[in-house]
């Protein structure tokens, strides 16, 4: 990166808020009984949520670091939210036969209500030091 150049980082993460959609962290139980793993876990709360700040500041590169949060929800029904899930890497990659019995545990979870999925996407910023005015 040349100086006065700025890096960008843009990261999402789904995120459970205080008196959000209870499923998300019901659905865990899904996931538990069919695909078991240590890794199966709830969203972290939005203020659990980290960000790049401190990587950026050791490495001395960077004259200015700002942090951005912009906070979306989404509503789903429970077949548009199992189209979203089609496309993540670990759905794709497993049995697809295990994964369609995790989609359809998931299906009975939701029933006929729209569910609301927050996400929080994080932007790091750094701009480079050594820029023309220096």
């Amino acid at each position: 990166m040349r100086p006065g150049g700025t890096l960008a980082v843009a990261e999402v993460e789904h995120v459970l808020v205080e008196g959000g959609d209870p499923i998300w962290v019901e659905v865990q139980e899904d996931y538990d009984a069919v695909v078991p793993s240590p890794d199966n876990r709830p969203p972290p709360y939005e203020h659990e949520v980290g960000d790049l700040r401190a990587q950026m500041e050791e490495t001395g590169l960077f004259a200015e670091i700002d942090v951005r949060r912009y906070r979306w929800d989404v509503q789903y029904t429970a077949d548009e939210w199992v189209d979203v899930m089609r496309t993540y890497s670990p759905n794709i990659s497993r049995d697809p036969a295990t994964t369609e019995r995790l989609f359809e545990r998931i299906r009975r979870r939701i029933g006929p209500k729209r569910v609301t999925k927050p996400s929080l996407p994080t932007l790091d910023l750094g701009a480079r030091s050594g820029g023309p005015q220096e």
